[in-house]
């Protein structure tokens, strides 16, 4: 039977156990994706045997792993405190998931100071330093502001909430605060909070089976357009087989969010830009070890280089040095936030970019600045929010 593309189905689950697949049931693990492809990276030993003949022996199929790429659409789950979709797929990917399931405080109270940048909170707000970091905050009271809700870029022991948008007016102890109902990814190195994944990768009646699966993940956003979050894993090849199409898949069924009347803002300033994207750019190994399946141990992400790219519209050097910022190192908070419906917002907070490359391009007509940058910070690269 002919095997058509299109009748095409994941589930993906976090597994539990190194080296033992999950059960999967399209009612829990569906994760709608767009292009899926794996390829066997296959161990083979070349032998240099002699017998006689010019010829070579045929090489042995040693251990298998698997090189696993798709794409997922960005949006969030519909509810505030549900991970969306895309959530699992993330803990795979040196992510911690962050579930604030109830609203800090339960119901808003007075800042107890601040300014156009930070927000001090009170009683009913935690001491424990970053512990908002990258989540959602709403002010009220004194604050006008057309957005609405403001990203936490820093948060101190002392309860100070900095900013990562610019307050329409100082914020003082009549502004009330509130951080809403959300889920956060934010970046991890404890291989303990680190997860794998099982993977069924269906195609009109035949199945391939994955397990361990790990890797990174990288996000790009277009103006007017909508965002994608694209996977690139790795793992066991556990197998492929006959299996009809699981039926009666249950997916989210929130729309992607499109990318305008949002943000995106470097150091508090508006910037045109037509792209944006944020990649973890971790690096998984799978180390052998004769006592496992393959050969091979489940992936480890040894090291991450955050980072990615961006192309604001070029401005006159009095307005926006980029040159000088460039070469001097200067540190800046990004921010891109798109969506306006609940459970559908969507933040990326980079609470300290660094250029690291810099070129004119043409976009329109007009010039811009291709940038790339470095998100620095121990375990602070980048945060996700859903909210």
């Amino acid at each position: 039977m002919t095997i058509r593309r299109r009748r095409a189905m994941l589930l993906a689950k976090i597994q539990t156990v190194p080296g033992t697949a999950e059960s999967l049931s399209a009612s829990a693990d569906a994760v709608k994706i767009e292009d899926f492809d794996a390829v066997p990276d296959v161990n083979l030993v070349d032998t240099n045997e002699v017998s006689g003949s010019i010829d070579k022996s045929a090489p042995l199929v040693a251990g298998m792993k698997a090189k696993i790429t798709f794409s997922v659409l960005l949006k969030g789950s519909g509810t505030g405190a549900t991970p969306p979709e895309a959530g699992k797929l993330l803990r795979a990917c040196s992510f911690e998931e962050v579930i604030t399931a109830t609203a800090v405080p339960a119901s808003a109270e007075a800042c107890a100071a601040g300014t156009t940048i930070s927000a001090t909170l009170a009683a009913g707000a935690s001491a424990t330093a970053q512990a908002y970091r990258g989540m959602p905050i709403t002010i009220s009271g004194a604050v006008t502001d057309a957005n609405g809700t403001y990203l936490i870029s820093d948060y101190s022991a002392g309860k100070v909430a900095t900013l990562a948008a610019l307050a329409g007016d100082a914020i003082d102890n009549t502004s009330d605060y509130q951080i809403p109902v959300n889920v956060l990814y934010r970046p991890t190195s404890d291989e303990s909070v680190m997860k794998i994944l099982t993977l069924g990768a269906y195609r009109d009646g035949k199945r391939q089976l994955f397990t361990d699966v790990r890797g990174t993940v990288s996000f790009s956003i277009e103006a007017g357009g909508i965002g994608r979050a694209s996977f690139e894993m790795m793992g066991l090849f556990a197998g492929e087989a006959d299996v009809a199409l699981p039926s009666s898949p249950v997916y989210q069924t929130t729309l992607p969010p499109i990318w305008k009347a949002g943000r995106f803002l470097i150091d508090r300033a508006r910037a045109a830009v037509a792209q944006f994207s944020f990649a973890a750019n971790a690096s998984p190994v799978m180390p052998g070890d004769p006592n496992e399946a393959e050969g091979f141990g489940a992936p480890i992400i040894t090291e991450r280089d955050m980072g990615g790219d961006m192309d604001p519209l070029d401005e006159l050097v009095a307005t926006n040095d980029t040159m000088t910022d460039f070469r001097s190192g200067t540190q800046k908070i990004l921010l891109a936030q798109m969506g306006s419906s609940a459970g559908n917002r969507i933040a990326i907070t980079i609470p300290s970019a660094q250029y690291r490359s810099l070129r004119d391009t043409a976009r329109d007509g007009l010039n811009a600045r291709q940038l790339g940058y470095k998100a620095n910070g121990i375990d602070a690269g980048g945060f996700i929010a859903f909210w």
